[in-house]
């Protein structure tokens, strides 16, 4: 009568749950990096909501109807009677990386939303925005290849458009310093 495994048993069985993870872990790591994609586009569809109701209201009482300028205030906005307005989570609030240039992987250790970190564009077809007529938001993953493939921009009229931009050349960030005038022609595609 045996009361136990041999050591080829044992083996046996640890080179099966091997190949079985060998198999599994990859497509878990692809869909998981499929999922957060899905997320930074809609991060930014969220961005073109919270663009829409801040306009419609004089959040900041100069009588002039605006977008916010930063991603942050849509998150941290006062009107004109002391209300706090949360137009979008403090969480993306809090992957912004500033105005004008995004630069992955991030210098200063923002924490990404769900894998993706933002800015505000300074530029639009190389005019800079007005914040009355227009917005416009970048973001890209924070590890290029481990949270996404994909950076994404969304112009006035809240169409999103990705591409995969690469990844950082010797580390030193990708840059998207200003939305294309034509991001059809440029490689953009309008994502879903």
């Amino acid at each position: 009568m045996r009361k136990g495994f041999t050591l080829i048993e044992m083996m046996i069985v640890v080179a099966i749950i091997a190949i079985i993870a060998a198999i599994a872990i990859p497509s878990l790591l692809a869909a998981r990096r499929s999922s957060l994609e899905t997320a930074g586009g809609a991060s930014m569809r969220a961005y073109a909501t919270a663009q829409v109701n801040f306009k419609k209201n004089d959040w900041d009482g100069d009588a002039e109807l605006e977008y916010s300028p930063t991603l942050p205030a849509l998150n941290n906005t006062i009107d004109s009677a002391g209300n706090p307005i949360t137009l979008i989570d403090s969480a993306f609030a809090a992957a912004y990386l500033g105005t004008g240039v995004l630069a992955v992987p991030n210098p200063i250790g923002v924490p990404p939303k769900q894998g993706y970190v933002f800015s505000d564009l300074a530029t639009i077809n190389l005019v800079n925005i007005d914040w009355i007529n227009d917005y416009g938001l970048c973001g890209a993953p924070s590890v290029h290849g481990r949270t996404g493939y994909r950076s994404f921009i969304i112009d006035t009229e809240g169409t999103v458009f990705g591409r995969d931009l690469g990844p950082a050349a010797g580390g030193g960030g990708i840059l998207v310093a200003d939305y294309p005038g034509n991001p059809q022609a440029a490689g953009w595609i309008v994502t879903e």
